[in-house]
């Protein structure tokens, strides 16, 4: 029995090409080198970490391959990039992410309620200094009931909100009152 010949249009040739048994095994061996490349590059500095959920290795594999894209169109607009002494993919990758998550921290580190020492670490990643919080809590001279908590726990404070003067508990010290979230 004869083989017939089938016809594959291929995205990398103008033409279709006719392909028989071998033929077809030689053109995709010649053809596949980039994607290989490709995948060497993604996988030298990768950001996946040891999992076993399967959506998260995924996941880490769109972000080594938008890492790899987001450099090689990077050192395309700016070819005098790849000169410098440290710039590296590597690098690229941790100022990509630094870029990425600095809006974020910014916004993060002017929330009044953020604990002191989250504060400070967002600060020293960002290099700037912690900004000084809002007085947004007043020592009251007698312990008085959270406003809080519910009337079983029956807890003592001395803290009150410097707005609305209604009294909390240690608990509830990090929530804002409803009266301080409207007014922001």
């Amino acid at each position: 029995m004869k083989r017939k010949e089938v016809q594959i249009p291929l995205i990398n040739f103008a033409t279709p090409i006719l392909l028989r048994g071998n033929n077809l095994i030689h053109t995709y061996n010649e053809t596949k080198g980039g994607t290989d490349t490709f995948d060497q590059l993604c996988h030298s500095y990768t950001t996946a970490r040891e999992t076993r959920r399967w959506p998260l290795r995924i996941f880490f594999n769109i972000l080594d391959a938008g890492a790899k894209n987001a450099m090689v169109l990077f050192s395309l607009s700016n070819p005098q990039w790849r000169e410098g002494p440290k710039n590296n993919r590597g690098e690229f990758i941790k100022k990509l992410g630094m870029a990425l998550i600095t809006p974020h921290l910014q916004e993060r580190l002017l929330v009044q309620t953020l604990q002191k020492p989250l504060r400070s670490r967002i600060a020293e990643i960002l290099s700037t200094e912690v900004p000084q919080r809002d007085n947004v809590e007043v020592n009251l001279t007698k312990k008085v009931r959270c406003s809080l908590c519910v009337r079983g726990k029956d807890r003592k404070t001395s803290f009150a909100c410097a707005l609305c003067r209604k009294p909390y508990c240690l608990e509830h010290r990090a929530k804002l009152c409803t009266d301080y979230e409207n007014q922001n």
